[in-house]
């Protein structure tokens, strides 16, 4: 009689695995093809040893035709013509995280902490675990004055921690293959011969089930933090944070070149409401910042 009643809670469970896998598939595929994905035991940025010496650009793909040029100028230490080539590459070609990282890198050359940092997010964004985007980032903060970053919840720390050490593919096909076993044991639990082969069915399904979803929701997590990213970089060398999306309103803090800041919602007339690293919220001009996520 017990296996009668919980055979119905366990085929609801396994229908609501199935859409939850199909809904994380769905979402994940266009950022596949996208995103460069890191393999298990990559470091973080806070693991990386800061150098004192950017690190070199990377070699582009062959799409690239005049990336030897690009690459030239920055090995003569002619940087503003790197910069140039390197700003032609990026209207007219896919947008990599090798060629954010070059041109970041030049940026740093030429000194506009600015555009290199904002650059190097953009990097960043696209191949987390990359040392020496991590490296160049550490390098282009340490020349800021508000190089002050927000400390990140416990929770939130955990969870880059984790999903970053497995990596997005590894996450996915840890779900897929929980699944699997999920239906497997599943199949044991209703068509078993005896009462041992049901319950141990039942036992490591439910224990598959938790797995599972625990995959899922983690790559989901992993993908949300790619997808939703709302940070910006101010790019002038001195702004003012104001109360109200108005010239003329009230000034509540003067924030630098390179300070980052997370893009609250957009404004009319070319304002964004921001909130500071310190935990400021007001008004800036859009002309003011970049977004790590370029608007289309």
């Amino acid at each position: 009689m017990k296996t009668k009643y919980l055979r119905s809670p366990l085929i609801a469970f396994f229908m609501l695995l199935l859409c939850a896998s199909h809904n994380t598939i769905e979402a994940q595929r266009d950022s596949l093809l996208s995103i460069t994905l890191p393999t298990a035991g990559h470091v973080f940025e806070s693991d990386s040893i800061p150098q004192t010496e950017p690190a070199a650009p990377h070699e582009l793909s062959a799409i690239f035709s005049s990336d030897s040029s690009a690459y030239a100028y920055y090995a003569a230490g002619q940087y503003e013509r790197a910069v140039k080539s390197y700003e032609q590459l990026l209207q007219n070609n896919p947008h990599t995280a090798a060629l954010y990282y070059n041109l970041g890198t030049a940026y740093y050359q030429t000194k506009q902490y600015g555009l290199s940092i904002l650059m190097l997010e953009r990097a960043k964004r696209l191949n987390p675990y990359d040392k020496d985007i991590a490296n160049n980032l550490s390098l282009a903060r340490s020349k800021i004055i508000d190089a002050t970053e927000p400390t990140p919840l416990f929770t939130a720390y955990l969870l880059d921690r984790v999903t970053g050490f497995l990596g997005l593919r590894m996450l996915i096909a840890m779900g897929l293959f929980t699944a699997v076993v999920f239906v497997v044991a599943s199949l044991f639990f209703l068509l078993g011969r005896n009462r041992k082969e049901r319950r141990i069915g039942f036992y490591v399904a439910n224990l598959m089930l938790f797995f599972s979803l625990l995959f899922n929701l983690l790559s989901w997590y992993n993908y949300r933090n790619y997808r939703d990213n709302r940070d910006a970089v101010v790019l002038y060398p001195q702004v003012e944070l104001k109360t109200a999306p108005d010239r003329s309103s009230t000034t509540i803090a003067l924030l630098h070149e390179g300070a980052k800041l997370h893009l609250r919602k957009a404004g009319k007339e070319g304002w964004y409401a921001v909130k500071s690293s310190d935990g400021k919220n007001g008004w800036l001009l859009s002309e003011e910042v970049g977004l790590v996520v370029p608007q289309e």
